[in-house]
C-alpha cells in the first residue's frame, strides 16, 4: 500500500524553498528568495508565463477611519507602488526561466 504525503503548508519562506529544492512539490516563492536558486539552476519556475506578485497588501480600514487625511494619505501611497505581475523583478523571473528552457 503506498501512502501519500501529507500536504505541507508554511508561511515561512525558508521552509517552503527547502521544500521545493528537495522535490516535495510546487511552492509559491517571493522574487528574492526564488530568483538567486533560480538562476543558479536549483530552482526551476514551472509556469513562467504567469509570475505572480512579489507582494501583497490588503488594507483592512475601520468605516469611521476612511475620513482621516493621514488613513488616505496611506491608502494612496500604498495604490501608488502596486507593481503588480509586470514588474522588473517579474520580468526578470519570466526571462530567467524562459533562457533556461534553451
Amino acid at each position: 500500500m503506498t501512502v501519500a504525503p501529507a500536504p505541507l503548508s508554511a508561511n515561512d519562506m525558508s521552509v517552503l524553498l527547502e521544500a521545493a529544492k528537495t522535490h516535495l512539490g510546487i511552492a509559491l516563492l517571493s522574487n528574492y528568495v526564488a530568483l538567486p536558486k533560480i538562476r543558479r539552476g536549483s530552482l526551476v519556475v514551472p509556469l513562467p508565463d504567469f509570475p505572480v506578485p512579489d507582494l501583497w497588501i490588503k488594507a483592512m480600514v475601520p468605516i469611521d477611519r476612511l475620513k482621516m487625511s493621514r488613513v488616505n494619505a496611506l491608502l494612496r501611497f500604498i495604490r501608488s507602488k502596486g507593481g503588480g505581475s509586470d514588474s522588473l523583478e517579474a520580468r526578470s523571473v519570466r526571462s530567467t526561466a524562459k533562457s533556461a528552457k534553451k
